[in-house]
């Protein structure tokens, strides 16, 4: 009897044992199979992290490099270039003497004018001279008149030679003041035969050799082309698109074309009132997409950047530091304008509405909706179209 009732024990303790074995083993493949879909589900989708980061919202344009200033150095008097002191490539400061014109035609000019004044100065020592005497007689003529002892004509010719002698003391005056003014302007036409900088600046074209002759009544001939090359602006074609957030003070980087990798730091400086096709040939045409130049200054002290080079600008309007960023291609947008993303949630998209701050094309600032570290998802995958993701588009 004890037999049998410890045999019944001993099987009941195997069954136990037996069923503890099989409810792990079930436990186990249930928890292997759950996790086996979750990875399978999250196979489905492409994620991305939301991730922190700066952005720029970038306006990019291309455009042409011109010298901040350029100067066109003419003559303005007119004779045969004598010396030529410089070259293309030259460096000049200001008042440095660009080229010499023949003087010998405002030397002579200058003789002439001042024999003139030698001239003028001697008839009025004789007109002061006869004015002196006129006078005196003038005042025998008057006293005798007065006394009874002269005529009134006498008296009366003598006021006119009076008068007529203060006149030629006038005129002798004037002309004396014209020869000064003539002397005057034939130094200042002699200072003009050393044609001098007008500011410091590179000589970007020379126009005339030695020998040549300029002729300065019709035109001012242009001698040489100065330009200031240690400050560049470069003239940038802004879309119409774009012009509405431009604003002086933006700043700008800059790319060579060519150059690979070499950047610039630049300002916008201005930007023009009117489209380029004003500014350039001052009429529109309406058949063609509208351009305003915007001008940045670039800092050039080594001198790499050089007259006409074209040149790819890249405008920061805005900036958004230590952001929250998620692909642009996460973002769905309804016709209403709202957006929102689907997050990737225990295995599940999760539906969720967010702002949009700053975007460049490829990523996009989130402001609110998100939080760092979560997986946004990006792409389907494999997703079956009845999958929790649901359409695109809603």
């Amino acid at each position: 009897m004890q037999q049998s009732i410890r045999s019944r024990g001993f099987s009941w303790l195997k069954f136990l044992i037996i069923l503890v074995i099989l409810g792990s083993a079930a436990y186990a493949w249930q928890q292997h199979q759950a996790k086996r879909q979750e990875a399978d589900s999250a196979q489905q989708y492409i994620t991305e992290k939301v991730r922190r980061g700066d952005l720029s919202y970038l306006v990019n344009a291309s455009g042409k490099v011109y010298p901040q200033k350029i100067v066109q150095v003419g003559a303005q008097v007119s004779g045969e270039i004598a010396q030529l002191h410089v070259e293309i490539g030259d460096t000049v400061k200001a008042g440095d003497v660009i080229a010499e014109i023949d003087a010998r035609s405002q030397e002579n000019a200058k003789s002439t004018a001042e024999a003139q004044l030698n001239s003028q100065q001697a008839a009025l020592a004789r007109a002061q001279s006869t004015l002196t005497q006129a006078q005196q007689a003038y005042n025998r003529a008057n006293n005798l008149y007065k006394q009874g002892a002269g005529s009134k004509e006498a008296q009366e010719n003598a006021l006119a030679s009076l008068n007529s002698a203060k006149n030629a003391v006038i005129e002798a005056q004037a002309n004396i003041r014209q020869s000064e003014l003539t002397i005057a302007n034939a130094n200042l036409n002699l200072g003009y035969t050393q044609v001098r900088a007008p500011i410091d600046g590179t000589v970007i074209a020379v126009a005339v050799e030695e020998g040549q002759s300029v002729n300065a009544v019709q035109s001012s001939p242009t001698i040489v082309t100065l330009a200031r090359t240690d400050v560049m602006t470069i003239k940038a074609e802004i879309a119409e698109a774009d012009i509405a957030v431009m604003k002086v003070g933006l700043p700008v980087k800059v790319v060579l074309l060519g150059k690979n990798s070499q950047s610039y730091q630049g300002v916008l400086s201005a930007i023009d009132p009117a489209p380029k096709e004003i500014s350039d040939n001052g009429s529109i045409s309406s058949s063609s997409a509208i351009y305003y130049y915007g001008h940045i200054d670039v800092d050039n002290a080594e001198g790499f950047l050089r007259y006409g080079m074209t040149a790819t600008i890249a405008i920061e309007v805005d900036k958004a530091e230590d952001a929250l960023l998620i692909p642009m291609t996460a973002i769905e947008y309804a016709p209403n304008g709202e957006a929102r993303v689907s997050v990737l949630v225990n295995a599940q998209a999760e539906k969720r509405h967010i702002e949009v701050g700053l975007e460049d094309g490829v990523q996009a600032q989130v402001l609110s909706g998100l939080q760092e570290g979560e997986a946004v998802i990006v792409s389907h995958g494999g997703a079956s179209p009845h999958s929790p993701m649901g359409p695109r588009i809603f």
